[in-house]
């Protein structure tokens, strides 16, 4: 499969005489876009030809459901590998993986400024294809509002500096715009079991919803965040 085919190669691959099962990691719910409307209709073609299609939250399997009531479609979540449950040690928020205007790190250093009791760590290299001027929009927006408590380290990031990273936090910030996929990174912080601030944004916070796992708020909004990270520091044993 691939960008350039729109995925189209996979419904060609679906004639195959043998049964093929398919893992959809992105589920395109009603999008106002043509290029999202393209995505869902093919996704359709891929999950009615498929012998089994399994996606990774129980509300992507209801969509498709009702969408394709007599396709085949199964529900298995994202693993996780169980290290230490994380003590609370102070108030240290991170943001951790791939850059991009998507990921709304912009829209969570704006909220920063109205959290001085707290530090964030933003870690992670640019995304494929996204302008260095993302970067150097966050630095201004650091600088500008003189967020001393907010240090970026952006770029390839080591399983033992990752480590160090999770082990420090005490909440992942999710700030995401558009999330039809589910995340790797929330499954981390489930291992190292981070509660987690996540907006309402695609998929993403449907599992944190089932396993009651953190806050989610609104997206596009640093007031949202502001409170959401407020409120799960009050709730932080729940």
């Amino acid at each position: 499969y691939g960008k350039h085919m729109l995925n189209l190669n996979l419904i060609r691959a679906l004639r195959q005489s043998i049964p093929v099962i398919v893992t959809l990691h992105e589920v395109h719910y009603a999008g106002s876009s043509f290029k999202e409307k393209v995505l869902a209709a093919i996704e359709r073609a891929i999950v009615k030809r498929a012998s089994l299609s399994v996606v990774h939250t129980n509300k992507q399997k209801e969509f498709l459901q009702q969408q394709l009531p007599h396709a085949a479609i199964e529900t298995i979540f994202m693993g996780i590998k169980p290290m230490k449950m994380h003590q609370k040690k102070y108030k240290n928020l991170l943001f951790f993986g791939l850059l991009s205007p998507n990921k709304g790190v912009h829209i969570l250093l704006k909220a920063m400024a109205k959290l001085p009791g707290y530090s964030l760590i933003v870690a992670g290299k640019i995304g494929d294809r996204i302008d260095d001027a993302y970067v150097n929009e966050l630095k201004q927006i650091k600088s500008s509002m003189k967020l001393e408590h907010v240090s970026l380290e952006i770029g390839w990031v080591s399983e033992e500096r990752k480590k160090e990273l999770f082990e420090h936090a005490d909440l992942l910030i999710m700030p995401y715009l558009w999330a039809p996929y589910q995340s790797a990174v929330l499954h981390d912080a489930f291992s190292y079991g981070l509660p987690v601030v996540v907006t309402d944004a695609g998929c993403v916070h449907e599992v944190v919803e089932e396993f009651k796992a953190g806050i989610v708020v609104k997206s596009h909004s640093s007031e949202a965040l502001v409170d959401g990270i407020k409120k799960a520091t009050k709730h932080y044993k729940e």
